[in-house]
């Protein structure tokens, strides 16, 4: 069991179980739910969504900036033409930033260390990973509401965010667009320092105050629209 910050217990093991169940039982109310998932990496790595997208057959944008990776996330989703990547980040005002990530060509860095690029420079401090090893590279960006005028996007069912250490802007992006996303996950870490507690309360208070059901785990939160969260608990404890 588990609880919301409301203080409802959840039947779940983890806030990852709690994500994978709504998603389930949205696709069995709804047919062709479209995802989009920022900060997809090479779509394999360190990613509890990608089984996900698979068992469910989704169709959606998998968003990527840096190049190797995104060469990578093209192979991993070669075989899904409903998965569509996209080499962009998004950024609130920016159009050209500069991402910190680990170098390619060093062989002597953690494998967790392929997931840590980020806009902040200093955010591999807080995972241990010498400056030594660390390049700049620069990518594009674009908004949110950009990102979905370009593609035509008119409706968004889950959006998936793992941008270390921009979460938190890209949901304020988010939701000064969408009031209907049935599912949002995001990464918080504030354990680590990614987002400060000041602002995984307010992703809370917001959630809450739009008739979300949101559920936060060590590393991650979900928010789940309160009718599917309240539908899903239901089918869980066996009540009709």
């Amino acid at each position: 069991m588990i609880f919301s910050l409301t203080g409802r217990c959840i039947p779940f093991g983890d806030e990852c179980n709690f994500f994978r169940s709504s998603v389930s039982y949205l696709s069995e109310c709804k047919k062709d739910l479209f995802f989009i998932q920022i900060g997809a990496n090479d779509g394999k790595s360190f990613d509890d969504f990608h089984p996900v997208i698979r068992e469910y057959g989704l169709s959606g944008l998998v968003v990527e900036p840096l190049s190797d990776y995104f060469e990578q996330l093209k192979m991993t989703y070669s075989d899904m033409p409903s998965v569509k990547p996209i080499r962009i980040a998004l950024h609130a005002t920016d159009k050209v930033v500069k991402m910190y990530r680990t170098d390619p060509s060093c062989t002597n860095v953690p494998r967790f260390s392929k997931g840590i690029g980020s806009f902040n420079i200093n955010h591999h401090h807080s995972s241990g990973v010498p400056d030594d090893v660390m390049i700049e590279e620069t990518v594009n960006c674009i908004t949110w509401k950009e990102l979905l005028l370009i593609h035509d996007v008119g409706h968004v069912d889950i959006v998936q965010i793992d941008t270390e250490g921009y979460d938190y802007e890209i949901l304020k992006m988010i939701n000064s667009v969408n009031h209907c996303i049935s599912i949002i996950r995001c990464e918080h870490s504030v354990g680590s320092g990614v987002m400060s507690r000041q602002e995984l309360r307010e992703i809370y208070n917001y959630f809450s105050s739009h008739d979300y059901t949101v559920v936060i785990g060590v590393s991650d939160l979900t928010a789940v629209r309160r009718h599917i969260a309240d539908a899903v608990v239901s089918k869980t404890q066996g009540i009709n």
